[in-house]
């Protein structure tokens, strides 16, 4: 074996641009790998850090108590004054008030509010704000009415300077504030793009319309008190709906839930890069193909010279090591400076991360070798089987080559791949378990079969897919020829066609299904909201915030407004299990949403004691109207409420549960509005409203005011923000296809060395040499695009067709899109062929003659 590493070794080092071109081909998808777990790990240290820095300076932490799971209940308001209650108690050395909003908006001086790029503005109270993480770095401390302070990251990035005037949006509209001081949150900021203003405690309860409300109350104890017993002690003298706890508890709990976030936004980082470590597999698996069928006649002397099949299997699986260790090698550093890219596109966003540790722990080395190692002997394992088994004689002769990849054996094992994958993909999208987790890893496991089973199946039809598609190349004026031998070239070798094609057939068949799933869910959220919604104007919070429930009556007050109503959102749990309740106004539902009343009245439900109900839950739960259920809630606990009405169509009723107004300020502590809904009176245009709303929308410039068909839109343009993010990662994976063509052509160059050098003898141009290696790489791609599209129309069509009707109701293929999208990719690989047709232009004709 000794011989074969040093034959190998000789082998790697004299064709340096055929090792650095395999290399390549995996250094992306073990980058993209890297570069996920360096995120997910450098998210969690940075949020870590946060939080405890957050509950630094504390021992306990008194808020609202709940044995609800799915809501953030530590911000349920409780009386302050428990804050005397609570320093009463023996070994409390201080109890300090804390309390925060989301409802609070700064305004620049240039007039327009301050926002971000998804994360919240958040307003605390200085004195406890949050914990004693805040440290004055300009100015003074907020202590009394019309002051406050900002972080210093928002302060530079919008143009705040102390000393200076700025409005405040609070409950009852815009208000002028004094900037009076500049804060840091920790060391960095590390706010992860969110805005911390903080303000004196009864000016913030007075923007937040709270007063006599706190949130929380952080409790330090004595010297030599023992927490433990100070927690017992604190709780015995709070009500039941009141609970003590210690900081640890709060530390754990809120990094528990941070993580599970960052967990999410990890895996979704890892599925894109598994991706593209699929796609270079094919890539690999293509490139040693070439590599050992342009080295059979050698392969085969060693084989004459008493070389065994087992020495040639170990050469070029060695072989295969090295490329694997040295992407790997290199894919860490690749993944530090994606992630650090990754993190730039978050800035750029609002997203700000400035504590962000690059933090490269053992596992994602770890990760690194396993997937760069073990992507690349996997990819190699058939071509070295099949290089090993050549029979040394016959690979000796002239003209000989591996074989065309079809036969009965190949075309038996893609229709059990093919099989097995559709069943498994079946599953996964029809299938009953509650485990989601098992469900995706299923659905994955079937779509890499499918995958591999069209790529398998793909020699068989690539020969006169390559020469039907390449057939028009033979009639463009002065591409004839070169036209001609492309599509010959393309044809002759289905397989390298077929497997060359593959990588840009799985990602543009990702991409397409994601675009027809996109699509059908925009044209049946259009459809649906045409039907449902009949409210003319729309009010709203970005990123489903909530606002001041004050501005509903300033809007009911207006001429000629006619229904309104507020919305809101919240939490319940029936039968054991937690849902989403919708609360608003029942006496004017149906005059603002058509849901489709199956029986019942709601406007005989309006009060306390009704609930509504879908359907599903209804027969779910065996109710009909007039029935109870027991309900119970985190702030008021267990109701039992009759059943007022059931309906049909639970499109904009979140969880399926509507109850009234009235029944919210019963059962719930929160008074925000999430939207409100309302329409023009009678007889009168809506468009005439609009001149009348300008007055509040000047004093509400965070909110969103929209009519129905604006709104719809708007939601429309979000589906579209969120398939171009989508894409843009797939995109990787059509970067790698797009190099795993050119890679392919530069060694197709480099086998046909002395088959171009005969051509020139012969009065081939330059240019007719260059034209001859793109149109043959414009013939694979576009082979690949459309097969591509073929299956992404497919796995879209079953992804919708498992998608429960409330969501998708019809199909709708965006067939420009598609094409669009076809064109593209045949373009970049003409493009992607570019430097081996220059190559290959470039051969000098006598040494390329002589080529063995």
């Amino acid at each position: 074996m000794r011989s074969m590493v040093l034959l190998s070794l000789r082998n790697m080092a004299s064709n340096r641009l055929r090792f650095i071109l395999t290399t390549f081909a995996v250094l992306l998808g073990v980058s993209f790998v890297v570069a996920s777990f360096v995120m997910t790990d450098g998210l969690r240290a940075t949020f870590d850090n946060i939080v405890t820095d957050a509950n630094a300076g504390t021992d306990l932490e008194v808020r609202a108590a709940s044995n609800f799971d799915e809501v953030q209940f530590s911000q349920n308001p409780i009386d302050e004054s428990l804050v005397d209650t609570v320093a009463s108690v023996e070994g409390v050395e201080r109890a300090d008030p804390g309390t925060q909003s989301m409802k609070i908006v700064p305004v620049r001086s240039d007039g327009e509010p301050v926002t971000t790029g998804g994360a919240p503005i958040l307003s605390f109270n200085w004195e406890d704000s949050p914990g004693g993480a805040l440290d004055l770095v300009a100015g003074k401390i907020p202590d009394g009415p019309g002051q406050f302070a900002m972080d210093v990251t928002t302060a530079d990035r919008e143009g705040f300077v102390v000393g200076g005037t700025y409005d405040i949006i609070g409950a009852t509209g815009r208000e002028t504030f004094e900037l009076v001081g500049i804060s840091t949150f920790g060391e960095e900021n590390a706010l992860a793009g969110a805005i911390m203003l903080t303000f004196e405690l009864d000016e913030l309860q007075r923007l937040d319309d709270s007063d006599g409300q706190i949130q929380w109350i952080s409790v330090t104890a004595a010297q030599g008190v023992d927490v433990d017993e100070l927690v017992r002690n604190v709780q015995a003298t709070l009500p039941s709906s009141v609970e003590a706890i210690t900081n640890e508890e709060v530390v754990a709990e809120a990094k528990d839930e941070i993580s599970g976030i960052i967990d999410i936004f990890g895996n979704v980082l890892l599925a894109f890069a598994l991706v593209t470590v699929f796609v270079s597999t094919f890539i690999i698996a293509n490139t040693f193909n070439i590599l050992l069928g342009q080295r059979v006649r050698q392969l085969s002397l060693l084989r004459a010279l008493g070389a065994s099949s087992r020495q040639i299997r170990f050469g070029a699986m060695f072989e295969a090591l090295i490329v694997g260790l040295v992407a790997s090698l290199l894919g860490l550093g690749g993944g530090v400076l994606l992630a650090v890219l990754l993190q730039a596109i978050m800035d750029s966003l609002g997203f700000g991360l400035p504590g962000l540790e690059l933090i490269i722990r053992p596992q994602t080395i770890i990760a690194a070798m396993v997937v760069g190692v073990g992507v690349t002997l996997v990819a190699a394992l058939s071509p070295a089987r099949r290089a090993a088994g050549i029979p040394p004689m016959a690979g000796i002769r002239s003209g000989f080559r591996f074989g065309s990849g079809e036969g009965t054996r190949r075309t038996i094992i893609a229709i059990v791949l093919a099989v097995i994958g559709a069943a498994a993909m079946g599953y996964g999208l029809f299938g009953g378990s509650d485990n989601t987790g098992l469900l995706l890893m299923i659905l994955g496991l079937g779509a890499v079969l499918v995958f591999v089973a069209v790529s398998m199946f793909a020699p068989l039809f690539s020969t006169p897919s390559a020469s039907a598609l390449g057939l028009p190349l033979e009639h463009i004026p002065g591409r004839r020829i070169t036209g001609h031998m492309a599509r010959q070239n393309a044809a002759s070798n289905n397989k390298r066609t077929a497997t060359t094609a593959a990588g840009l057939m799985i990602g543009l068949a990702l991409i397409a299904m994601a675009t027809v799933v996109a699509n059908s869910l925009k044209t049946s959220f259009r459809e649906t909201l045409g039907s449902t919604l009949t409210a003319d104007y729309l009010i709203t919070a970005p990123n489903g915030g909530t606002f001041s429930n004050q501005l509903v009556d300033e809007i009911a007050a207006l001429p000629d407004v006619g229904p309104i109503s507020s919305v809101r959102y919240g939490t319940i749990r029936v039968d054991g299990g937690e849902t989403a309740v919708t609360a608003t106004d029942l006496t004017v539902l149906t005059e603002l949403l058509a849901v489709g009343i199956v029986d019942g009245d709601p406007v005989a439900s309006a009060d306390p004691r009704h609930i509504l109900m879908t359907e599903d839950h209804a027969a779910d739960l065996g109710l009909s109207v007039g029935d109870q259920v027991a309900v119970e809630f985190a702030a008021a606990g267990r109701a039992f409420l009759e059943v007022g009405a059931i309906f049909s169509n639970e499109f904009l009723v979140e969880g399926g549960y509507l109850i009234d107004l009235s029944a919210w300020d019963a059962y719930f502590d929160s008074t925000a509005d999430g939207v409100i809904a309302f329409s023009a009176a009678p007889g009168v245009d809506p468009a005439a409203l609009a001149p009348a709303l300008d007055g509040a929308e000047a004093a509400f410039p965070q909110l969103i005011f929209e009519t129905r068909d604006e709104f719809g839109e708007r939601i429309e343009g979000q589906l579209d923000s969120f398939l171009i993010i989508i894409n843009v990662f797939l995109g990787l994976a059509i970067v790698i296809a797009l190099l795993g063509i050119a890679n392919t052509m530069a060694l197709a160059v480099l086998e046909r060395t002395q088959e171009l050098g005969l051509m020139r003898a012969i009065g081939m141009t330059r240019r007719q040499t260059r034209s001859l290696i793109r149109l043959e790489a414009g013939i694979v791609s576009l082979f690949g695009a459309i097969l591509g599209v073929l299956v992404g129309v497919a796995f879209g069509w079953i992804a919708v067709i498992a998608i429960p009707d409330s969501f998708i109701d019809q199909v709708t293929i965006p067939f420009s899109t598609l094409a669009i999208y076809t064109v593209i990719a045949t373009i970049a690989g003409l493009i992607a062929a570019s430097f081996p047709a220059r190559r290959a232009a470039r051969l000098n004709i006598l040494e390329a003659i002589a080529e063995l």
